[in-house]
């Protein structure tokens, strides 16, 4: 069936869908199904198109979605009918593959229908999302990393007898190519140093209902990519609201993934309480005994309770923050004064995007 371009780019933009008018015999439901062979479209386009359908329909819908892969059409229509999403999850073996594919292409998108569903999610499928949502963020992280890494300066050393069991075999291998083959010495080998660093962070996380949408992923994503990159060293992490909660002591060995997904399923509500969260985050600090110590605040710095923050930031060996955008200026002189009197850096992040980058950047300098 041919219709007119005019019509067609007035519906595209428009969204518009009358078919009697506009479609003469085609059905949404066929509309539907023509439309999810075309993976441009975003999601919110095929949940207007879904609306009038029933739970079968929906339902037949989201499975040819998976069929197709098309990620888009797969959380726009999940959106439209709980029920049918569930259904669907629960019977198609391809769904962890589009929900990975998902998590990774529409991360805000994919994790806003996580706590759309979670509530009647059976706990495999349940765990399957968290593990989605979490596996597109590491990789997400990683590729930064790696770009980053790139532009860094590295470190090489010589012999010496007290570290010559290990050697970088990929510096090694660019020395011989540059001296075009000739015989190694010792003095060409890049040798490995291990060295401890006594690092301890304190991650304070804000999820009060300011931080609902984005920025709850933003929090996310910073305790996925701190924990990645501090692996080797003592993390705790507070998040907070109306009052603040030890999500992980800075001396416990809790798996990282269990925290994680503790994390993800942390809903933003509530009042902002960012003393309590610094007076916890404090105590958590001096339990440690490593010689370098600090906190990281992820905030929009509009406390509404708990009273003013900034004299406890004096406290800590040094505290970093990054401001989230807020809708009053107060919440960014919040967060600039806290880093100023915590002798830390202020970091300003204006979206998902902007996190990772910005994170691994106050890292590589602690």
């Amino acid at each position: 069936m041919n219709i007119p371009s005019k019509i067609r780019k007035k519906t595209e933009l428009h969204g518009t869908f009358d078919k009697k008018i506009l479609f003469g015999n085609i059905s949404r439901e066929d509309l539907l199904v023509l439309e999810i062979k075309n993976p441009r479209r975003p999601p919110d386009y095929y949940t207007n198109l879904a609306k009038s359908l029933d739970y079968a329909k929906i339902k037949d819908v989201i499975r040819r979605s998976i069929e197709e892969f098309n990620v888009s059409a797969f959380i726009g229509l999940c959106r439209a009918n709980v029920h049918a999403a569930i259904e669907a999850l629960i019977t198609e073996p391809p769904a962890n593959v589009i929900l990975r594919k998902a998590a990774y292409e529409f991360p805000r998108q994919t994790y806003a229908l996580f706590f759309l569903l979670r509530r009647k999610l059976p706990p495999d499928i349940k765990k399957r999302f968290l593990d989605a949502i979490k596996s597109a963020l590491v990789r997400k992280i990683i590729g930064i990393s790696f770009t980053m890494g790139r532009r860094e300066k590295k470190r090489t050393y010589d012999f010496h007898e007290e570290f010559h069991e290990e050697f970088d075999l990929d510096e090694t291998l660019e020395r011989l190519l540059e001296k075009r083959m000739s015989p190694l010495s010792y003095s060409d080998i890049v040798w490995l140093k291990r060295m401890e660093k006594r690092n301890a962070c304190i991650l304070m996380l804000d999820t009060s209902g300011s931080m609902y949408g984005e920025k709850n992923l933003i929090a996310a994503m910073a305790a996925i990519t701190v924990a990645y990159r501090l692996k080797n060293s003592e993390l705790g992490i507070v998040a907070f609201n109306t009052s603040a909660m030890v999500v992980k002591h800075v001396n416990s060995r809790e798996n990282i993934g269990v925290v994680l997904d503790k994390i993800l399923e942390l809903e933003a509500s509530g009042y902002t309480n960012i003393r309590d969260a610094l007076r916890k985050g404090l105590a958590e600090l001096r339990k440690s005994k490593a010689k370098k110590r600090w906190g990281l605040l992820i905030t929009d710095g509009m406390y509404n309770t708990g009273g003013d923050p900034r004299p406890l930031a004096r406290k800590f060996p040094k505290l970093h923050v990054i401001a989230l955008p807020a809708q009053n200026p107060h919440g960014l002189k919040v967060c600039r004064d806290l880093a100023y009197l915590g002798k830390g850096r202020l970091a300003i992040a204006k979206g998902f995007s902007d996190l990772g980058p910005l994170l691994l950047d106050i890292l590589g300098k602690v």
